[in-house]
């Protein structure tokens, strides 16, 4: 029962990790930047708040998961599956969320890219995607 919570406590916490993250991203958008770029200019602003709430969770749990009282190893699950299961969503979420973040965006401008190349058209910077991005040079 106490692992099961512990899940539910995880989940949380990754999801917020990784909504800040792309909710920083989308601000950039909105300002007129590639989904790339955007990415590039949110992740290392993000990654303080991210890395803080992690590693304080991860901290908060090692009294839960290495307690020794009476009945404490009811609660040692729930302390270890957080602890691990924060470990490895928080790279996971440093590393997948900007790279499926960028994949539609990618995959948008490839399209125009292999449509223009089967039409016989130039294509402009601007064209693609309608932001200009350094990333992306003809």
């Amino acid at each position: 029962m106490f692992a099961q919570i512990g899940m539910i406590a995880l989940m949380g916490i990754v999801m917020k990790n990784g909504i800040l993250l792309v909710d920083l991203a989308n601000e950039y958008r909105k300002g007129g930047m590639s989904a790339g770029d955007a990415m590039q200019k949110a992740a290392p602003e993000r990654l303080r708040p991210v890395l803080m709430t992690a590693l304080a969770a991860i901290f908060g749990m090692m009294p839960v998961a290495f307690a020794q009282s009476d009945g404490a190893e009811w609660r040692n699950a729930m302390g270890f599956i957080i602890m691990g299961g924060l470990t490895t969503s928080t790279f996971l979420t440093l590393l997948v969320v900007p790279a499926a973040y960028v994949l539609p965006d990618d995959y948008a401008r490839l399209k125009i890219r292999v449509r223009a190349k089967l039409s016989g058209q130039s294509l402009a910077p601007e064209i693609v995607g309608g932001v200009r991005s350094e990333r992306f040079r003809f």
